[in-house]
């Protein structure tokens, strides 16, 4: 943290003229960087910290027809680094994560057998309900009704 404050204090105030002061300056912030232990030659973390803020936004919004633009505009990234990095980091594309994130939490309430699925259909974010039966039977081989029954303990 001294070196780090010193660093500053030099960018502060050191000595350096007007047409200097971008290369003075970019060169302080890696001088900075390398002194945190951050590589700025591996984006692995600032990659991270945007499919993580991805993915907590998908994870509150799921339930609504959100689009993968509006992931990519929570993350504060385009959409074509937005599905470079989940193809990178997780190996599935953004929208894939939506239909994953809908279809487990379909699961757990088809598992609760209480809900009609035209109602889980849209509590996961399907505005149509065959959409979400042709997603379903994708995702998992069978429809919603199929696996309802499958999940049920058997009756004595």
């Amino acid at each position: 943290l001294e070196k780090i404050r010193l660093t500053f204090l030099d960018t502060v105030y050191g000595d350096h003229t007007d047409a200097e002061l971008p290369y003075f300056m970019l060169g302080r912030f890696f001088d900075v960087m390398s002194l945190t232990g951050i590589s700025y030659y591996n984006n692995a973390t600032i990659q991270s910290a945007y499919v993580n803020t991805a993915e907590k936004f998908i994870n509150t919004n799921y339930m609504y027809n959100i689009t993968v633009n509006e992931v990519a505009n929570a993350a504060n990234i385009s959409v074509s680094y937005l599905r470079n990095l989940y193809s990178k980091e997780l190996g599935i594309s953004p929208q894939k994560s939506i239909q994953q994130k809908r279809i487990s939490v379909a699961k757990s309430l088809l598992k609760q057998g209480s809900n009609s699925i035209a109602s889980i259909s849209e509590t996961v974010g399907y505005i149509n309900q065959s959409a979400f039966i042709k997603r379903f039977k994708i995702e998992t081989g069978m429809t919603p009704l199929e696996y309802r029954k499958k999940s049920q303990p058997p009756t004595q």
